[in-house]
């Protein structure tokens, strides 16, 4: 019987096949386990220099609202996706978060401010050293390799890497401190996104800044800037550059920076006696709530009036949209200042006319009167000498008011009348009546229609019986019409009068009766030393104010 031998010439083949494909699968393990998540660290590590670019371009915008600009969003990839490969497996795509942080205090110690409403209120006991509060703006990776990348924090204008190890390094600038400019831009709201996309960040102006205060050291010693940071003290004279001047014999302002103890802070200590410029802001991000409202008033005298300004606590003007109030500004004397209630406008003032000279305190109110603020922060004090009367020279003031004005409607002439004539009953023989002479110096007519009497100032009270007291009311009285002013101190305002048409190049007189009432009845004698202000107001809603002293 024939022996039958066993064929093996496929055993090769298929231990080969075997051995192959336990190789690629080692091959493929290997490659998981070491190069792709050196590649996809990569990737992580590239996305983490892009977001830091995205953090400086909020940085910039931020800036840029926080100077008025109009602001801009930025979009800041929070995540990123990694390579499709074939075979092998990724993680989930990388996310991040960015977020504002609890808020944090801004303290300048030691100031005082030029403006002396101004300095009342960065001085205030209450506020104790001027604050500001401040939110960080914080990326924050998760990424699924890259275990070193840091956080990217925006804090006062000055981007910082917060690295793992604790050596926090600047990405960017600082802007606190330029030559003697002080800049402050603050950062509130709620924002908190978290994905592995791209998120925009709308910034939006909450208190532009479009002042500058003049500042300096105070009594307690030398002005201080203590702002919260990561970056350690060192780190900080490095990032000032040549702000920094330690022997104060250069141009650098900041001789010292120390950190504070048990906090996250640095404080910056500037040298003395140099006038700074101190610049605040507020931008928002994310959820808001109601915007900075009025924290004090200043008032500045000018050529035709004082002018009152609302602030808030950044040194910026209140607009009266801002705020659910009726922000108004009320005169306590209108004998110096008229009207008695001046409505702030959207460039956050309120304009007051002289009305003869004196002291006046003016006071925020809201639209039922009642006080804003303290007296410290809500009022000004506005005082108006004869100098200040003596400067209006018909320059517009920006509300229309033009005082003493050299040319259109232009007091040349007045005159008491009669008092030659021994018309008056006083010792003096003395007149109650004053003619006024206007001359349009226009080509065109001008017609005046209501008329006001601001303020009367008795020269010499002894050149006869009654002048002891000026005048409450004043009849004026035009070719076919009389009108009866009361004086403002008497609560009296604006009435129509004529109306007197006066063409281009021609005169019109009108007659003053001063009385010592009210409702006339108790003739006043003016006397050549006496002193009165009115104003007169045309029918294209524009006003003139003339400071008259009439001769006989």
């Amino acid at each position: 019987m024939q022996r039958l031998w066993e064929d093996r010439r496929g055993v090769t083949v298929q231990v080969g096949a075997i051995l192959l494909f336990g190789i690629l699968v080692v091959a493929l393990s290997t490659y998981q386990a070491v190069a792709v998540p050196a590649e996809n660290e990569q990737v992580e590590f590239n996305h983490n220099q892009a977001v830091q670019q995205d953090m400086l371009e909020l940085r910039s915008a931020l800036l840029q609202t926080g100077a008025g600009s109009r602001g801009q969003s930025v979009s800041v990839s929070l995540g990123t996706a990694y390579p499709s490969r074939v075979l092998l497996v990724n993680p989930p795509p990388a996310s991040g978060s960015i977020r504002t942080g609890p808020s944090q205090p801004v303290a300048l110690s030691n100031v005082t401010a030029a403006d002396d409403e101004a300095d009342d209120f960065l001085n205030a006991s209450a506020n104790g050293p001027y604050t500001l509060a401040t939110r960080p703006v914080t990326y924050q990776p998760g990424y699924n390799v890259y275990d070193s990348a840091p956080t990217t924090t925006e804090r006062l204008g000055t981007t910082v890497n917060q690295n793992p190890d604790g050596n926090d390094t600047a990405v960017s600038g600082q802007t606190l401190v330029e030559g003697n400019e002080i800049t402050l831009v603050a950062v509130e709201g709620n924002l908190s996104r978290a994905t592995s996309g791209a998120v925009t960040v709308d910034p939006r102006a909450r208190s532009a800044s479009t002042r500058t205060v003049p500042v300096s050291d105070g009594p307690g010693g030398n002005l201080t800037l203590t702002v919260p940071t990561t970056l350690a003290a060192d780190r900080w004279e490095t990032l000032l550059g040549d702000e920094y001047d330690p022997s104060s014999s250069g141009d650098g302002h900041v001789y010292e920076v120390t950190e504070e103890p048990g906090r996250d802070a640095v404080t910056l200590a500037f040298d003395p006696g140099v006038t700074y410029r101190l610049r605040a802001a507020l931008v928002g991000v994310g959820s808001l709530g109601a915007p900075p409202g009025p924290a004090y008033v200043t008032a500045e005298t000018g050529d035709d009036g004082v002018t009152v300004e609302v602030r808030d606590r950044y040194n910026n003007p209140v607009p009266n949209s801002r705020v659910p109030e009726n922000l108004t500004v009320t005169s306590n004397d209108t004998a110096v200042l008229s009207p008695t209630n001046a409505t702030v406008g959207e460039d956050g003032r309120a304009a007051f006319d002289y009305a003869g000279t004196g002291t006046a305190n003016l006071t925020l109110v809201d639209g039922s009167g009642t006080p804003l603020r303290d007296a410290a922060n809500g009022s000004a004090v506005a005082t108006v000498t004869a100098a200040d009367v003596g400067d209006g020279t018909g320059d517009d003031g920006g509300n229309g008011t033009e005082i003493n004005p050299p040319d259109g409607v232009v007091l040349t002439d007045a005159t008491i009348v009669g008092q030659e004539s021994g018309k008056g009953k006083g010792k003096g023989q003395l007149s109650p009546e004053v003619e006024l002479t206007f001359e349009n110096r226009a080509s065109s007519t001008s017609n005046i229609t209501e008329a006001r009497l601001n303020f009367y100032q008795v020269g010499d009270p002894d050149t006869g019986p009654g002048r002891d007291t000026p005048p409450k009311s004043v009849l004026f009285e035009t070719k076919s019409s009389s009108s009866r002013l009361v004086v403002a101190s008497e609560g009296g305002g604006f009435e129509t009068v004529g109306p007197i048409d006066i063409g281009g190049g021609a005169s019109e007189v009108v007659t003053l009766k001063f009385d010592n009432s009210d409702d006339g009845g108790d003739e006043f004698d003016v006397d050549p030393g006496d002193f009165f202000v009115i104003t007169v107001k045309f029918e294209n809603g524009e006003t003139n104010t003339y400071f008259t002293a009439p001769v006989a």
